[in-house]
């Protein structure tokens, strides 16, 4: 088996913002485009982050206090009718 060699380090000076000004003239001309990207990226990570705090809640409310007997024939039919 071959030695693993290291790998070089990330460059020290790179510059996100500078590569981002210089595609701005190539990314204007679908700036419409750009903006709904952002905007679903946007809300996909509200969902990723909402969905689990939703079904939290709703599990939650499944639980049963002792002597309900008119949840126990509820969350059945509940599932049934979709």
């Amino acid at each position: 088996m071959a030695p693993i060699r290291p790998t070089a380090a990330p460059h020290s000076e790179r510059n996100d913002l500078a590569n981002l000004r210089r595609m701005m003239p190539f990314l204007w001309q679908y700036k419409g485009r750009v903006m709904i990207a952002m905007v679903t990226l946007m809300l996909a990570k509200l969902a990723t982050v909402g969905i689990p705090l939703v079904l939290k809640d709703i599990v939650d409310a499944l639980t049963l206090n002792p002597g309900e007997a008119t949840q126990l024939i509820a969350l059945p039919l509940a599932l049934l009718l979709g």
